[in-house]
């Protein structure tokens, strides 16, 4: 996570299946989201990463210490 704007962060790594819900749930613990959107292919696929505005800095700044180089998406395999 890199903080890219006064209270925006730019999250990378966001597994394919990923859904804008999930990722403002796991995110919302840290503060007052704005908004999030995950960056999608034409399938609506994540693109891999997206972005996340809080309405206070300081929300920003806790959850880049706090997530900052852990995994806590899931993945989803595919069922053949």
């Amino acid at each position: 996570m890199v903080l890219i704007a006064e209270n925006k962060l730019f999250i990378g790594m966001i597994p394919e299946f990923t859904t804008e819900e999930e990722l403002r749930s796991l995110l919302q613990v840290y503060g007052d989201i704005v908004e999030v959107v995950i960056i999608k292919h034409g399938d609506r696929t994540a693109r891999g990463y997206g972005f996340c505005r809080y309405s206070q800095r300081c929300a920003a700044i806790r959850a880049i210490r706090e997530l900052s180089g852990r995994t806590f998406l899931h993945v989803r395999s595919a069922v053949r």
